[in-house]
């Protein structure tokens, strides 16, 4: 979910102001994972299931005002709770360069500016489900 920060929405509110960025819309991304960590566990003494812990690069797209090269590391862990189906937590994080058009200030081409800022954006996610392995 990208949805406004409390300090962008108290900007709007109080000065009807809106500074100049843009939204992040989705990304799409693909990652390379390894599982260096692999091991069971009895639940209640009832039955062995096994856990594994991963991680790796991620590599794909930003989509804000325009679609831009984004990379990133995942990290997590899957609980199989059957063969087939597991519980799965991980944290993504992903860096991209953003591309802001500007309208004022000194970067404003009215102002003998480039009429854009790139500005380095990190986005950290964290992914809790549950999955189905074929």
């Amino acid at each position: 979910s990208h949805t406004n920060t409390k300090f962008l929405d108290s900007v709007q509110d109080q000065f009807n102001f809106t500074p100049d960025f843009n939204k992040l819309e989705n990304q799409l991304m693909g990652s390379i994972l390894w599982t260096p960590i692999y091991a069971k566990f009895a639940l209640i003494g009832a039955k062995v299931s096994h856990f594994e812990t991963y991680l790796g690069p991620s590599f794909g797209t930003a989509k804000t005002a325009q679609s831009q090269f984004a990379w990133g590391t995942v990290v997590g862990q899957r609980f199989f709770i059957t063969e087939w189906l597991l519980l799965k937590v991980e944290w993504r994080m992903s860096k991209y360069t953003d591309r802001i058009t500007v309208n004022q200030g000194a970067f404003a081409v009215k102002n003998g500016g480039s009429g854009f800022i790139d500005q380095d954006e990190t986005k950290h996610n964290m992914v809790i489900g549950i999955a189905v392995m074929f």
